[in-house]
């Protein structure tokens, strides 16, 4: 699946099916989420059934005070409608599967 550019709308329409979610949370400004991205991306295609969001915190400042975001970017995982783990900065591709197979594989 590919990334989804989600706002608090978008959001509450996939936290209504079953599927594992994980979000990106980034700025425009934020030259480590900017590094970040393309691993996002491309690591997102290794996970057919898990649904990636990318959510500005410029734009979406409403789900930023939701979900605590002091640092960006800031990496969450939901499952069943529950925030079930985050990591906060840049990973590498290696350390963001490893972060993610902990609670998707």
């Amino acid at each position: 699946m590919s990334v989804i550019d989600m706002n608090k709308e978008v959001l509450e329409e996939y936290l209504k099916s079953d599927k594992a979610i994980v979000l990106d949370f980034w700025a425009p400004w934020c030259a480590p989420c900017l590094q970040f991205a393309p691993t996002f991306a491309e690591v997102a295609v290794t996970y057919p059934d898990v649904v990636f969001g990318k959510i500005n915190v410029v734009e979406n400042e409403d789900l930023a005070i939701k979900f605590k975001v002091r640092s960006i970017p800031k990496v969450c995982i939901i499952m069943q409608g529950e925030l079930t783990a985050e990591s906060q900065g840049a990973l590498s591709s290696a350390d963001f599967k490893e972060f993610l197979d902990q609670y998707l594989a």
